[in-house]
């Protein structure tokens, strides 16, 4: 069953060009310097294939372990960012919160759907589960 449509931002920090923008290509900030998650994680592992599919190399400055530190980073000036827009809405309490851009390009939408067995029945924490990824839609599932 769907759940949600999901994408990645690229964050910047407030007073960088970029962040004025409500859209960039990947292509665009190829040039600049970004913190990311560490290598292995996924997002890093794709960002550096995506590169690589248009023939460019990421200028990876530094390398941190959570998306909050990635925001903090990114707020400070350090460089940008490429995290989940979900991901990046739910850090706060930041002195330099970034500012979010969204990524135009077709990989960086995508669709989230939770998956369970044909005739499965969920326990009641999978359907609590369940409720809680899909408020509103009015959807139960047994």
């Amino acid at each position: 069953m769907a759940l949600t449509r999901a994408g990645e931002a690229l964050l910047r920090n407030a007073r960088h060009a970029l962040a004025a923008r409500d859209h960039v290509g990947f292509a665009e900030v190829l040039d600049q310097a970004f913190v990311m998650l560490h290598a292995g994680s996924a997002i890093h592992t794709f960002t550096m294939n995506a590169a690589a599919s248009l023939g460019r190399h990421l200028d990876v400055r530094s390398q941190v372990r959570s998306v909050e530190a990635v925001c903090r980073m990114v707020g400070a000036g350090v460089g940008g960012g490429l995290v989940s827009r979900g991901a990046a809405l739910q850090v706060a309490g930041l002195s330099e919160p970034p500012v979010l851009v969204d990524l135009d390009e077709p990989w960086a939408q995508r669709d989230l759907r939770i998956c369970v067995r044909k005739g499965a029945v969920l326990s009641d924490f999978a359907v609590a589960l369940v409720a809680h990824l899909r408020p509103g839609d009015g959807v139960v599932v047994r």
